[in-house]
């Protein structure tokens, strides 16, 4: 009970990044809408006053000093993490009581500022903040001052002491939520719980086999053999296909399952380290401990690297990506030293004791840099301080060059290696073919023509030769097929003039913070208008829509990047400075085209407007996109399809270059793609897909006649 107070500041830490809102909005959010308020325009303000006042016939009072304290109070919640934090660390009572306050006080304000029951107002992750905040308050006297370090020692023996229920607890969690993936959202794959359960099998057979007698011989128990070896290689292999997965973003995986494998993945690192002593052997020191604290260090870094890539803390995240990578270079370099050391050594004293005099010969300064048991014959051993290579001057220092450049050799294959298989080399490839950029009707006409073929009378004096019978049914009857192909350039089959035989059109959805970037997707939305567009021009497609962030665009190079990729969403829009040159040099420099589907508020709108109009595009005026535009060919609904705008609104593009490389559509089309149309009439949501697939067609035309054109100046 001395660490409750501690205990509950921890909480609120946690609570702080859980959903504090409903729709998932957490106190990050919150923060960065505090941001994004903070940095509106007066002139802004007030075209949103009169917007609102305009379409929605209300008078608005003050919207200056409303949106100041929305902003104050957003910016405020940043205060409960900081003063948890300060708790944490000092365990002081005034601490302690002031991390209890502020957050009872700003989630109250909450409650109070939407005048709606804090039922209504507040997710689990504010009721987490705020029992763990008066909680806090009430053991804030019992506050003791102890250093920080008495703190995890007691929590080290905690580990120790509940070892066995803590192990069984963190099992029992990973195989529940393999499960229950496996029988309700199945976004991995079956074969993940099939091998973990035949592993789970194997350990059993083996314990109950012959071979229990040889596993017990080297140590190894049955609760080893049972549970925990195939428990660690099922989580190792999950972990290792979840991180390849989120990396290229090459399948949509739900945020929730994301964060579970990721924190499981770090519990059980941090369990491993805290319950060393409980199973650690009599002959075990500190070189094994440091053998699993390495082991842990990859899940424990990965963690900070997904969790700041989720907030969309761009600066925060390349500094832990590239920090914990050269950290990981580090420690790999020491553990291949002490190794290159220790077999060196071996091998030296293997030596020496069939030669005793050869130590007395060398002095202490010549056995610390080369050999004192030169061995009978040539060695290529490069383990061996006597290699020829290593030559007879300075052989430890040679020997240790040869293993610093070798395991950096090393280091840097595996890191291409792992980059390449994650995403960091992507290439979007165009299928190959030909057609017209017009999203038409397929048309086939028969057309039976009926040559005259001369009669010929027996009776006649005139001779004419009679022409075969397949001549004449060939002539009597030619038949001719029309399929109207549809892409751009010259080709065979339905496809572009710019593009390859392996290539496929692919639907990329944009990840973002600050909003519902996921709106629905978990009704299908991407993959029906994928489908709809792929059996309505043939054309080769993927089989699946995918995710990328907005800092993963980077991984494209020039020239094989997506044409088109979408964005969407309700809510605020947080880009970091890195991703604002990531999307502009894709509009720009890629030739890249991004459709922009506002979900239903004026909030996103400003938001994308502000976006695009200060900070991607500040130099490109936006235009609005007339009907006979070429992106709209073909179109059949007149006038623009506009799910919950009833046709009143307005398209806008940014014009780069004579193409369009910014679409923004302001009336949720995506919402006509999912599953249920929206509940709209079916002439609406087919035209909705229509304006889809025309403006699909649109970006991957233009992207191919680039192509060419590249390609002609190469």
């Amino acid at each position: 009970m001395k660490h409750l107070p501690r205990i509950c500041a921890l909480i609120l830490i946690v609570g702080f990044f859980l959903p504090c809102l409903p729709s998932g909005i957490s106190g990050v959010s919150l923060v960065e809408g505090g941001i994004m308020l903070a940095d509106i325009s007066p002139e802004a303000l007030e075209a949103i006053e009169h917007v609102v006042e305009t379409m929605f016939m209300v008078e608005i009072a003050d919207l200056k000093i409303q949106t100041g304290l929305l902003s104050l109070l957003l910016l405020a919640t940043a205060l409960i993490p900081a003063t948890a934090l300060a708790a944490l660390v000092l365990d002081s009572k005034p601490a302690h009581a002031a991390s209890g306050l502020v957050s009872i006080v700003l989630l109250a304000a909450w409650s109070f500022k939407f005048g709606k029951p804090i039922f209504d107002t507040l997710a689990y992750g504010s009721w987490i903040c705020l029992g763990s905040g008066i909680a806090q308050l009430f053991v804030a006297s019992k506050s003791r001052e102890l250093p920080l370090g008495d703190f995890l020692a007691d929590v080290e023996n905690f580990t120790v002491t509940y070892a066995s229920q803590l192990w069984g607890i963190m099992i029992v969690l990973f195989w529940t939520c393999l499960i229950a993936d496996a029988l309700y959202t199945r976004h991995l794959p079956l074969w993940l719980p099939i091998t973990a359960l035949v592993l789970q099998v194997t350990g059993a057979v083996c314990w109950l086999s012959q071979l229990r007698g040889k596993l017990e011989a080297r140590g190894i128990s049955g609760k080893t053999s049972i549970i925990a070896i195939p428990f660690a290689v099922s989580m190792l292999i999950t972990w290792g296909y979840l991180w390849f997965l989120w990396h290229p973003g090459a399948a949509f995986i739900s945020d929730t399952l994301l964060w579970t494998g990721f924190s499981i993945a770090f519990a059980v690192a941090l369990l491993g380290l805290g319950t060393f002593r409980a199973y650690a052997r009599p002959h075990w020191g500190r070189r094994e401990f440091w053998m699993i604290a390495t082991a842990a260090f990859i899940p424990t870094w990965q963690w900070f690297v997904f969790a700041t890539d989720f907030f969309a803390l761009e600066g925060l995240r390349v500094a832990v990506a590239k920090g914990g990578l050269l950290t990981a270079f580090f420690v790999g370099l020491a553990w291949t030293i002490h190794w290159v050391e220790n077999r060196s050594r071996e091998i030296q004293l293997l030596r020496r004791s069939s030669n005793p005099t050869g130590l007395a010969q060398a002095s202490p300064l010549d056995a610390m840099n080369r050999s004192i048991a030169s061995p009978d014959k040539r060695t290529w051993n490069p383990l061996d301080m006597d290699a020829w290579y290593y030559g007879r001057q300075r052989q430890k220092l040679k020997q240790s060059l040869n293993a610093f450049a070798s395991y950096t050799a090393l280091f840097i294959a595996i890191f291409l290696l792992l980059m390449s298989l994650t995403g960091c080399q992507e290439i979007y490839e165009l299928p190959a073919g030909g057609g017209e950029p017009e999203l038409k009707q397929k048309v086939i006409k028969q057309i039976i023509k009926i040559k005259e073929v001369p009669i010929v009378n027996p009776l006649s004096n005139l001779i004419r030769p009679v022409p075969p019978i397949e001549e004449i049914l060939k002539n009597m009857l030619e038949e001719t097929m029309h399929r109207y192909e549809v892409g751009q350039g010259q080709g065979k089959g339905a496809g572009f003039a710019g593009g390859t035989n392996k290539g496929k059109v692919r639907f990329i959805r944009l990840r973002y913070a600050g909003g519902d970037w996921d709106q629905d997707l978990d009704l299908n939305s991407d993959l029906n208008m994928l489908l709809w567009y792929a059996s309505n021009t043939g054309q080769p497609a993927a089989k699946l829509p995918e995710v990328r962030s907005i800092g993963q665009l980077r991984n494209f190079p020039k020239m094989k990047s997506p044409p088109l990729v979408y964005m969407t969403g309700e809510r605020g829009i947080s880009i970091s400075s890195s991703e604002v040159e990531t999307l502009r040099e894709y509009l720009v420099d890629k030739h890249g085209m991004l459709l922009a589907d506002n979900g239903g508020s004026i909030t996103w709108h400003n938001a994308f407007m502000n976006l695009m109009e200060r900070h991607v595009l500040p130099n490109v005026k936006k235009r609005r996109i007339p009907i006979d535009h070429p992106v709209h060919s073909g179109l059949a609904a007149v006038p623009m399809p506009f799910p919950h705008d009833g046709g009143k609104g307005v398209v806008y593009g940014w014009t780069i270059e004579n193409r369009i490389a910014v679409y923004y559509h302001p009336g949720d089309i995506g919402d006509a793609w999912a599953d249920g149309h929206a509940g709209i009439s079916r002439q609406h949501w087919m035209a909705c897909y229509r304006l889809g697939g025309n403006i699909i067609l649109y970006a991957h035309s233009e992207y191919s006649k680039w192509l060419q054109t590249q390609k002609q100046k190469d």
